[in-house]
């Protein structure tokens, strides 16, 4: 379960800059496959939960997010590793300790305040190629395929043995109406929670934690913290 807040809902409408961690991944072609399998996704192992769907369906099975494809897959009844069908019709999805939904992509629910909630975006995406020539050094910059297309593929992956691939792991971070208003989505940065709350209850946590909103665990400290002092206030 979430934390959830009573406190008065604001519209956000600011976009600027995003609350994000960027990781840049740079690997020989030759560890294309080893790298794919430890990173395919979020989780270490399938887990049990449940999909619910907006019609009221639900249906169980043992989850996990992949990163490459943004899909959530499920193991059936056969041991067929499958994507979830008819993504837009899902509404909650639970396993673990964690919940997602789904708005154009999978996102993670992070936490709730009133109304709306914090949560977060995954990509995981092959950003560069780039052939190597003698002594390690770089001779162009071939053109990008989708992962799925290289893990299909053994012409390319043959074609990759002699080339460094760069990836980027990204999570970003988002404030969104819980109900309603889909597509709805802006950056969780101190411009916009300070929109949200008071701006003196951010700053100053902030500063005297010395956070940073672009760590995941700071902008949950901040944004639980602030939803409890402004709920704490005599109205």
């Amino acid at each position: 379960m979430k934390k959830t807040f009573n406190i008065a809902f604001a519209l956000l409408i600011s976009l600027t800059s995003f609350a994000q961690n960027v990781e840049n991944i740079t690997i020989k072609g030759s560890e294309f496959i080893s790298f794919y399998e430890k990173n395919e996704y979020k989780y270490p192992s399938f887990t049990l939960g449940d999909v619910y769907f907006a019609n009221g369906d639900s249906a169980r099975g043992n989850l996990n997010f992949n990163y490459f494809d943004q899909s959530m897959r499920f193991i059936n009844k056969q041991g067929d590793t499958l994507a979830i069908a008819g993504e837009s019709k899902v509404s909650l999805i639970t396993f673990g300790k964690d919940t997602f939904f789904y708005d154009n992509g999978f996102y993670e629910w992070l936490a709730t305040a009133a109304k709306v909630r914090l949560v977060a975006k995954y990509t995981f995406k092959l950003a560069e190629r780039r052939a190597v020539g003698p002594y390690g050094t770089s001779l162009s910059t071939a053109s990008i395929e989708t992962v799925d297309k290289i893990v299909g593929s053994n012409i390319l992956q043959d074609l990759m043995r002699n080339e460094v691939l760069v990836f980027t792991k990204q999570t970003t971070y988002f404030i969104s109406p819980v109900k309603g208003l889909k597509n709805n989505f802006v950056a969780a940065n101190k411009n916009n929670l300070t929109d949200l709350f008071p701006k003196k209850h951010v700053d100053d946590f902030i500063k005297q934690n010395k956070l940073n909103l672009n760590k995941e665990k700071d902008l949950l400290e901040v944004f639980i913290y602030v939803s409890n002092v402004t709920n704490q206030e005599p109205r």
